[in-house]
């Protein structure tokens, strides 16, 4: 399932009250101009992080009740709710506030099909580029454009998108027929002198192709694999005589017709 989502970041590194005002003055008004999307949650890698200066935005007293566990009223419409990485619920339907992120948070959070909208504020900007360039994230209050979109080969997108059609993604590569399938896949590529950029795969696999972060990762570990010329085992035969002929028509189509 395509994870739609508006995709924000804020340019600044460490601790920097202005970047946390920003985030909440980001919530407060996409409550303000959409009251049915009325839910916002901060997510923090300890809730010792909302000590400090986010207490100083949000006041002592909201700190205390959201560590607690607490639902506050946020404007007229809305609420919010804290979370940490290990707390991240299943589900979230609403927009997100992720302050110094890491990578683990971050692919928990894009596992959640229900967002709307996340911002991250990051401690270390460099660390967050992958998150940013596979979200194609715009810088909050900027004029810049929106990040650098990856330019994935066409055949290598259709060829995602066969394989993505044939992988039950609630089990990843579980199942040796679909790990077989990604070997295949990335064989048929590379013997057909189609090349492809790993990260530029793991980005469509995350936010176009449903991917959970962690098979999009082994899917991406596979890929490099076959690049390093590895010996893979492999059940049988999955794909048909003639796909890389049909996912260059299919490929040739899309192109021609966006």
């Amino acid at each position: 399932m395509t994870k739609n989502r508006n995709a924000f970041h804020i340019n600044s590194e460490g601790t920097k009250p202005d970047s946390i005002q920003q985030g909440i003055l980001w919530l407060d008004k996409l409550i303000k101009t959409n009251p049915k999307n009325n839910k916002a949650l901060i997510v923090v890698n300890q809730l010792s992080v909302l000590d400090g200066v986010i207490a100083d935005v949000l006041s002592v007293d909201v700190v205390k009740a959201l560590k607690m566990g607490k639902k506050i009223e946020f404007g007229l419409v809305g609420e919010i709710t804290a979370a940490t990485e290990r707390t991240i619920p299943s589900s979230w339907n609403g927009s997100i506030l992720a302050i110094y992120p890491s990578k683990k948070m971050l692919d928990k959070i894009d596992t959640l099909s229900g967002v709307t909208d996340i911002l991250i504020i990051p401690w270390v900007l460099s660390e967050m580029l992958f998150w940013i360039e596979t979200w194609s994230s715009q810088e909050l209050n900027s004029s810049k454009p929106i990040a650098k979109k990856f330019n994935l080969d066409p055949i290598v997108e259709t060829a995602l998108k066969s394989l993505t059609k044939s992988v039950n993604l609630s089990t990843g590569l579980a199942h040796p027929s679909d790990r077989t399938s990604t070997i295949q896949m990335f064989e048929i590529l590379l013997e057909n002198n189609i090349s492809y950029n790993l990260d530029e795969v793991r980005a469509w696999l995350v936010s176009k192709g449903g991917w959970r972060p962690s098979d999009a990762d082994k899917v991406v570990e596979i890929g490099q694999g076959v690049l390093d010329g590895k010996n893979f085992r492999t059940k049988g035969r999955m794909w048909r005589e003639n796909i890389i002929d049909i996912w260059r028509l299919d490929a040739a189509k899309n192109t021609s017709n966006p």
